[in-house]
């Protein structure tokens, strides 16, 4: 009896299940089939190559994407505002201190352009030299919300100057409301928000801290916690006008902070208050300031150092700021992550002029006359455009998941491979280097007693 001796099938055919390998491999395939075989396998595998390799690329760069939502709340967090007259200091209580003269020489105006440093031969600040002292100074001899808060509404109901606080800011001694971050809007529109008359008191007029030529108010519309800087975000409200600023609300939430890398940061000096970028990069620049100077500008938020005098703010302060700025590896500022959270507020102010009318019968009333009031009298309102805000969320849109697929569909577009198909070659060449050489010895000695059992001619 004659035994069929079927002709052996290549070893790594078997083990592989990938698309053109057998038709390679195959012991009856010809020279020229083989030539094309390879050079269909070769392309293949090098186009999957270059597509995995970019489909990894594309993953190593954690691209984002960006959710645009707009989502309507009931009741919406109102803004922090923060108010300063643009004096810094009333005329009359600088003569009833004599300081008259020394404010002028600490802040001359600059008709001619740009001025020298002020000379400051003859002036004795040792009476500052105390903690506090400038602060007092300032503070002191600073408008006070009393005599500039004629009237204040909020919602549908009064509010007043207890409803306030007072902070420093560059441009001086100034009052916030909302200072907590505890009051929210119920509605929109002029009749919910916060509706203020304020007096400018332009008669009292002597010097601006940054050196602003104009009369009224700037108004900082910002977040709880974050400290405001007048001179970069506020707005300038003169009197003789009825000013409007409608507030439009946006919230940012980022991607997850493995790849967006916010969070917060534990502060040294705004600790009191939620961590904002903003508050990291004053301390950033208050330290830096110190380092330098040894002294504070008035609104850096260090209480363990006192208020430079005027000669230190010239000569040392001013340079050391425009330093700190044109110095764009600033290493402390990069290590303020942005929040993972936070309200943008977009301001949209508008004004008109305060009628003859109006002027006239308030001067009836609260005593002056409509001149004065025309120069004097301010009426500001903010409110919120809609109960709708925009909800902005940042994503990571090429996931690990997403990799896994794209290189699965890589590998089998052209190869109709897998990654089973890939520990499959890393299993066969595991065993065949490993295991399979024992083997193989047994399984042919085997096979050739088996032929000459089966095989007549033995």
């Amino acid at each position: 009896m004659t035994t069929k001796i079927s002709e052996p099938s290549p070893p790594f055919a078997d083990c592989v299940n990938m698309h053109g390998l057998n038709s390679l491999l195959k012991t009856d395939s010809g020279c020229c089939r083989r030539c094309v075989w390879v050079m269909i396998l070769v392309a293949a595998l090098g186009f999957t190559c270059y597509n995995i390799s970019n489909q990894i690329s594309h993953y190593l760069q954690q691209p984002i994407s960006v959710n645009y939502d707009i989502r309507r709340g009931s009741a919406l967090p109102f803004p922090t505002v923060t108010i300063c007259n643009i004096n810094f200091m009333r005329l009359q209580a600088a003569t009833e201190g004599h300081f008259v003269s020394l404010v002028k020489r600490m802040k001359p105006f600059g008709f001619d352009g740009l001025r020298d440093t002020p000379s400051y031969d003859g002036l004795d600040f040792s009476e500052f030299k105390k903690p506090l002292a400038w602060e007092t100074f300032y503070r002191d001899q600073g408008h006070a919300i009393a005599y500039q808060l004629l009237q204040c509404r909020w919602e549908v109901g009064d509010c007043g100057i207890e409803n306030f606080t007072t902070t420093f800011t560059d441009f001086g001694f100034c009052f916030v409301f909302n200072g907590d971050g505890k009051l929210n809007a119920r509605n929109s529109g002029r009749a919910y928000g916060l509706r203020l008359s304020l007096n400018t008191q332009q008669e009292e007029y002597l010097r601006s801290f940054a050196d602003h030529y104009g009369a009224g108010f700037k108004v900082a519309i910002h977040p709880y916690g974050l400290p405001p800087i007048l001179s970069e975000e506020g707005i300038s409200v003169g009197p003789g006008f009825h000013t409007s600023l409608a507030v439009d609300i946006s919230k940012i939430k980022n991607a997850d902070a493995s790849v967006s890398k916010c969070g917060s940061k534990k502060l040294k000096h705004y600790g009191d208050t939620p961590y904002s970028i903003e508050a990291c990069r004053q301390e950033c620049l208050s330290d830096y300031v110190v380092s330098k100077c040894g002294c504070k500008e008035v609104f850096m938020k260090r209480n363990d150092t006192l208020i430079c005098d005027p000669p230190e703010l010239f000569s040392c302060v001013y340079p050391s700021i425009d330093d700190y700025v044109k110095n764009v590896n600033k290493d402390c500022e990069k290590s303020c992550p942005g929040p993972c959270s936070t309200f943008i507020y977009d301001t949209t102010p508008s004004s008109a002029p305060l009628s003859e009318y109006f002027l006239e019968e308030y001067a009836y009333y609260k005593g002056h006359n409509a001149t004065y009031w025309r120069k004097n009298f301010v009426e500001l309102e903010i409110y919120l455009t809609s109960m709708s805000y925009q909800y902005i969320e940042k994503r990571l849109s090429y996931t690990l998941l997403d990799l896994l697929c794209d290189v699965g569909g890589a590998l089998g577009l052209l190869l109709g491979a897998s990654f089973l198909t890939v520990l499959e070659i890393i299993d066969f060449v595991f065993v065949r280097t490993r295991g399979c050489r024992s083997g193989s010895k047994e399984t042919k000695v085997h096979v050739n007693k088996v032929h000459v059992k089966g095989d007549p001619r033995y």
